[in-house]
């Protein structure tokens, strides 16, 4: 694993720390694909993070909170996001 360079990422509490990231291939329950990580401290929280979960088609069972697989992947469409309006007759309204 090579570093790739370093971002700032913004924690859930709000507090913004600079991470090292880089490029790796990635295999979990027998899925792998290459997907870019950040490299944490000895104290960070193990995380894996939505982009990998969907790059890799799996989710995470509420109840058992363990990771299953997908059959399908996830889209939203700008619309459901509210980036482009509601159209009328091909229209923006």
């Amino acid at each position: 694993m090579t570093p790739a360079g370093k971002v700032v990422l913004e924690l859930a509490n709000g507090r913004r720390v600079q991470r090292t990231v880089g490029d790796v291939d990635i295999e979990i329950l027998g899925r792998r694909m290459p997907r870019r990580i950040v490299f944490g401290r000895p104290a960070d929280a193990s995380l894996i993070g939505v982009d990998t979960l969907q790059g890799l088609l799996l989710d995470v069972e509420p109840a058992t909170h363990r990771l299953r697989g997908r059959r399908t992947a996830l889209a939203v469409t700008p619309r459901a996001l509210r980036l482009i309006p509601a159209t009328r007759k091909g229209r923006a309204s």
